[in-house]
């Protein structure tokens, strides 16, 4: 397979990098990206942007999906890990649930892959989610930032990866790689029996 090599001489390379990607991925579809670093850049953005590049180089559409779904989510479960916005307690209860609030319950209550140590699906619409009560007493980030997401993802493909709760992740899949609304719908019925 032939290379395009990119050269980031200085940071706004990146950015211009972004821009253009939507043109890369029509003129360069067949080559592989290889990328040359002149300047130093942070951990952070350097990995988000070696993660672009490395689903562009999957050239397999199912392959890509999946990478890009599991590299979101563990992009999410670093996050959620890291600062611990609901606050989880040794008994696995959140903050919500600590405030005595008897309205609502937590957002895990129903889900039936809810384990000791937390969630046992890679969930990346789970994971997303925040109560009212998290969105109003924390800042929270917003995850569509993620570029994979925004740059990786059908607008359909958004819609299901983010509206998909208590879901097993074999399914989430299977609906991504439909990547068709009404079959979305459809097909619903066929994994809740």
């Amino acid at each position: 397979m032939k290379k395009k090599i990119i050269n980031i001489n200085k940071k706004n390379d990146i950015n211009n990098f972004y821009h253009l990607l939507w043109l890369y991925k029509i003129i360069y579809r067949r080559r592989e990206l290889v990328i040359k670093y002149h300047t130093k850049i942070s951990k952070d953005k350097k990995k988000e942007f070696e993660e672009i590049i490395h689903a562009f180089n999957i050239k397999d559409k199912n392959e890509r999906l999946e990478y890009v779904y599991f590299t979101m989510v563990d992009n999410v479960n670093a996050d959620l890990q890291k600062n611990n916005y609901c606050e989880f307690d040794e008994n696995g209860t959140c903050i919500f649930n600590r405030a005595k609030h008897t309205k609502w319950k937590s957002c895990c209550r129903k889900c039936p892959y809810l384990g000791e140590h937390g969630c046992t699906e890679n969930n990346f619409a789970c994971k997303y989610f925040f109560c009212y009560y998290i969105r109003t007493h924390k800042k929270i980030p917003n995850y569509s930032r993620i570029r994979l997401f925004r740059y990786y993802l059908t607008p359909t493909q958004k819609f299901i990866c983010t509206d998909n709760f208590w879901t097993p992740t074999k399914e989430i899949l299977f609906y991504l790689k439909n990547n068709h609304f009404l079959s979305y719908i459809t097909h619903a019925k066929k994994f809740n029996e």
